[in-house]
């Protein structure tokens, strides 16, 4: 497989001495480690290699912990939220459902919003990209500006490919049956029914998703996913 990476400019290089052990301890850490997969470890290799680089000497195996670190911050991303820009306001609605709901923020990637998206010195394709290659359930968004964006069919297009199971949400505006065989998925919800949407709940419970100490009750539940429909649908007005 392939492990995407940003090349360095040249100016950035001050050392190259010992990238190449520094990338081999990182593959081989990693895939020695319990959560170790190749990809993973291929990863975690380059990134210790594109360190490394930056610092003259043993100084930059002063910097590899922290490396390790931020590395493993987001690798529990595990849900990816696709949606139109024009959507962000009820995807990051969405993302406070599922936090209600008992989903840690780490596991959810959510692409424009703040907290949950890219850092800021990321590169947005390469990491957009890894997060769908990380994912175990991938919820697009479907609306109207949604079938007409083209970012939007590419994410769906490589959730397809890597056969990533999908929870496709029709917001206002747009037919769910017209959805459903867009995507060719399995019956998702309409984001203005409850019984519906508590069946994404019982998805997230299937892949592992809820932590029960931060789940939300069975009546909370219900009072959450009413008032995310009710938004959905006073946010589509607003749009007309």
């Amino acid at each position: 497989g392939r492990v995407p990476q940003q090349v360095l400019p040249p100016a950035r290089i001050t050392d190259s001495t010992g990238a190449g052990d520094v990338f081999a301890a990182g593959v081989l850490g990693a895939m020695l480690s319990d959560a170790g997969r190749q990809a993973g470890a291929m990863a975690v290799g380059l990134a210790c290699a594109r360190a490394k680089i930056q610092h003259v000497g043993t100084a930059g195996y002063q910097v590899l912990n922290r490396v390790i670190r931020e590395m493993d911050t987001d690798s529990g991303r595990r849900l990816f939220i696709s949606h139109s820009f024009e959507d962000l306001e009820i995807a990051q609605r969405l993302v406070g459902l599922l936090k209600d709901w008992g989903v840690p923020e780490a596991s959810i990637f959510c692409p424009a919003d703040v907290r949950t998206g890219p850092k800021p010195a990321a590169t947005l394709d390469l990491t957009i990209r890894q997060a769908i290659v990380d994912s175990i359930l991938f919820i697009p968004l479907g609306s109207v500006a949604f079938t007409n964006s083209h970012y939007c069919s590419h994410e769906v297009g490589a959730a397809w490919a890597l056969d990533i199971d999908m929870f496709p949400i029709a917001l206002p505006g747009l037919s769910h049956k017209l959805l459903i065989s867009m995507l060719r998925s399995r019956l998702g919800a309409n984001s203005s029914s409850v019984q519906e949407m508590l069946r994404l709940r019982g998805r997230l419970l299937e892949h592992g998703l809820l932590e029960s100490r931060r789940a939300s009750s069975e009546a909370d539940a219900v009072s959450e996913a009413e008032n995310f429909g009710t938004l959905a649908r006073t946010l589509a007005r607003a749009k007309k």
